[in-house]
């Protein structure tokens, strides 16, 4: 028989040499799973217990690779030798430790003062390598967190229920919370279908309280229903376009006082100062509306709704054509 006799120092570089290659195998693996996103069938939270086991094993292999080779080298390729000059700073060093532990021998003390400096060190390399891991977590997590919902959304929004109800199964099967989802429905109920179909936002409300009441698993029946829904409504962002600029003008301009006759005069102070006087009921007129001025005075005219084009709201621009024409002029061509 024919054996192959390796002397320990050649053991010691094919062990650092094995560490090193499986640490970066590790690491590879661990890159494919986080970066490019291969694993389809996992879970958010899956990926993120995959990766941040692999990158604390890599973490692990490449710190004792790099401890293991230093002390290779350090007392196998390059050893000091009894006869060797010592600098000043060994011999300061090794004094101070001497005269910490006296009694022990100059050469032990050395060595349990490498071992102790080879323990802080792979501390040290393991939790800066621990946090940089959380960190990536964090922020690859928050990233496909606010991706996920921000694709949901804009598929709603283009009447797409088919890429709508992908990116809900996609939230679902990640562990997003559902009521979060449902709170996302209502805003896309008011800010993306509102009044080209009023009732978006009375099945998003009662998705929201359904889902609240009945949890996952069968939460994703109704989030499904309302997804569907809201994608395949008409569109109007009419009322959201009308209270962003109502904002926008109260921003850029002073709070101007609120007419007389729409105060409310509960003491007969305000009474005597002319609080409501002149007001008129609507109810008391024809068709229940009455020609009257409602915003402050220097504001006539001001028009910050403006009816898009769709079945429901034609009928309310009608409506507000035929109460406020000066205000919404007919379409008609003469």
């Amino acid at each position: 028989s024919y054996t192959i006799s390796m002397s320990k120092e050649t053991k010691q570089f094919i062990k650092v040499l094995a560490i090193c290659i499986l640490g970066m195998v590790m690491f590879a693996g661990a890159g494919i799973v986080l970066c490019l996103d291969i694993v389809d069938k996992s879970t958010v939270r899956e990926k993120m217990i995959y990766g941040t086991v692999s990158f604390l094993l890599t973490a692990l292999c490449f710190g004792t690779a790099i401890l293991t080779s230093c002390d290779f080298y350090n007392k196998r390729v390059k050893p000091r030798k009894q006869d060797d000059p010592k600098t000043d700073y060994d011999v300061k060093r090794e004094a101070a430790i001497h005269k910490k532990l006296p009694g022990k021998d100059m050469y032990e003390v050395i060595r349990l003062y490498r071992k102790r400096n080879y323990s802080t060190r792979v501390i040290a390399i393991l939790v800066c390598c621990f946090l940089l891991v959380i960190a990536i977590l964090i922020k690859m997590s928050g990233e496909m967190h606010f991706d996920i919902i921000s694709a949901f959304i804009k598929s709603i929004r283009g009447s797409d229920p088919n890429a709508a109800v992908y990116y809900l199964a996609r939230m679902l099967d990640g562990g997003e919370d559902p009521l979060f989802i449902a709170r996302r429905l209502c805003l896309s109920a008011s800010e993306d279908v509102g009044l080209a179909n009023p009732n978006a936002l009375l099945l998003a409300d009662a998705c929201f309280h359904v889902v609240h009441q009945i949890g996952m698993p069968e939460a994703r029946i109704p989030l499904a229903e309302v997804t569907v829904y809201l994608a395949s409504s008409p569109k109007s962002n009419a009322s959201y376009l009308a209270v962003e600029k109502a904002l926008e003008y109260v921003r850029n301009d002073i709070g101007k006082p609120v007419p007389l006759y729409l105060r409310n005069a509960p003491t007969k102070l305000m009474e005597d100062l002319g609080y409501s006087d002149g007001y008129k009921y609507a109810h008391d007129y024809p068709g229940h509306f009455v020609d009257l001025e409602f915003l402050p005075e220097g504001m006539e005219g001001t028009v910050f709704y403006e009816p898009a084009h769709n079945a429901h709201e034609d009928r309310l621009k009608a409506y507000l054509q035929s109460c406020w024409p000066k205000y919404y002029p007919s379409d008609q061509k003469g």
